[in-house]
């Protein structure tokens, strides 16, 4: 509706005309992410993005997808050509995400909201305040490169994502007051990763951007940990009504769930499965080695990692492989910084053909931070963590005997 009051002059009465249009509004295209770690010396973590047209007769052009993050350094891992989506059709896109070496502290930021959820937690008023300054890194895939620095299209961008960010928070966080929420929690997190894909309809002469927000990627430590410690302690102490008491704990509960409490085992194992090994067994047994890689998705922190192996070959498999008959060492210590990896290869001594599976493992793992103790800097635990081999992993390798003439 488009009202329009108006007078012919200053003695006159207000008059008034109405103009109403009518609009049906139909979903143009279903957008949905996915991301998983890569196993790739280049890029942490893949991150496919799966684009479905709802039009059932209009062709839709895509002309630029546009990723964003404080973070990540977002890459194509294959060719795309955008172009055109037909109807009912689907386009696939694969992308490899690695740390911008330029990108900002994460520290001030996370200490920033966990000072002003602390205020929260103590019903004290939170203070008006800015977060800290972060740089937004621009990947471009596109048919025809459209900077969203310009200010039209920036204030748009910023707009939807202030709104999807304010839904999220009143879904989450009831209990705040939407008006702080700007005060307490910067619009974009640091782990965030957004696209924007830029579409056209020329047959229509329209064009449009749909935002997909929602990712984050790398591995979390709890940082709202002390405050919300400090809380239930605090709540011994003080005697509250039962409703008060109430809200309190589903405060407390929804920033302990939080994407700013977040947290993860940072040490990932991957096997990489050798191909076909040949051996003629009429020499002797055969001696080789696998790869195990164990990489750190943590960008702030370090960790101990020791990986034990298991050597008994008179072991029951849950599937038809063979027990791998290790030799050598079966324990391997190690420490590895912020997005390292390591490889280790323990070797083989294989004496008869056949598939054989990886075994029974166990990583332990020791999450480390500064800390300074009697006036000198030293790491303490701020994690551990246990992760084992699942008896269903079916990844194996195949030794075959090479037959001579």
């Amino acid at each position: 509706n488009l009202l329009l009051v108006y007078r012919e002059s200053e003695k006159d009465r207000f008059r008034s005309a109405r103009v109403t249009r009518y609009y049906s509004v139909f979903k143009l295209l279903d957008v949905s992410t996915s991301s998983r770690p890569y196993q790739s010396e280049d890029h942490l973590f893949l991150v496919q993005l799966e684009l479905s047209s709802c039009m059932k007769s209009l062709d839709i052009h895509l002309r630029q997808i546009t990723c964003i993050s404080p973070t990540w350094l977002c890459r194509s891992l294959v060719e795309h050509e955008l172009g055109v989506l037909a109807p009912l059709q689907s386009s696939h896109l694969v992308f490899g995400l690695s740390p911008w070496d330029r990108g900002f502290a994460a520290h001030e930021t996370f200490k920033f909201v966990s000072s002003k959820l602390r205020d929260v937690l103590h019903g004290q008023p939170v203070e008006s305040s800015d977060p800290p300054p972060v740089d937004l890194l621009c990947s471009y895939i596109a048919e025809t490169r459209r900077s969203i620095s310009r200010l039209s299209t920036l204030d748009l961008v910023s707009q939807s994502k202030r709104g999807v960010v304010t839904r999220g928070l009143a879904q989450s966080h009831p209990h705040i007051p939407r008006e702080s929420y700007s005060r307490i929690f910067p619009l974009y997190h640091p782990d965030s990763v957004d696209f924007i894909v830029f579409w056209e309809i020329p047959s229509q002469q329209r064009s449009g951007y749909i935002t997909v927000s929602g990712l984050s990627l790398g591995a979390g430590h709890a940082a709202l940990g002390p405050i919300i410690e400090e809380a239930e302690n605090a709540k011994v102490k003080r005697s509250m009504y039962a409703e008060t008491q109430r809200e309190k704990e589903e405060v407390l509960d929804a920033i302990r769930n939080s994407e700013w409490n977040a947290e993860m085992n940072p040490a990932v194992l991957v096997v990489q499965e050798p191909t076909v090994t040949h051996h003629d067994f009429s020499f002797g047994p055969c001696r080789t080695s696998i790869a195990m890689t164990i990489k750190n998705y943590s960008l702030t922190h370090k960790f101990r990692f020791v990986l034990r192996l298991d050597a008994d070959t008179n072991a029951k498999p849950s599937n038809s492989l063979l027990p791998p008959p290790y030799i050598g060492r079966l324990t391997f210590r190690g420490l590895l910084g912020p997005s390292d990896s390591a490889v280790i290869q323990p070797g083989l001594w294989i004496t008869r053909p056949g598939t054989y599976g990886f075994g029974r493992w166990s990583l332990e793992t020791e999450v480390l931070e500064s800390s300074e103790t009697a006036g000198e800097n030293c790491d303490r635990v701020r994690h551990r963590y246990t992760q084992e081999s699942l008896p269903e992993d079916g990844s194996s390798f195949t030794v075959s005997e090479l037959l001579t003439s």
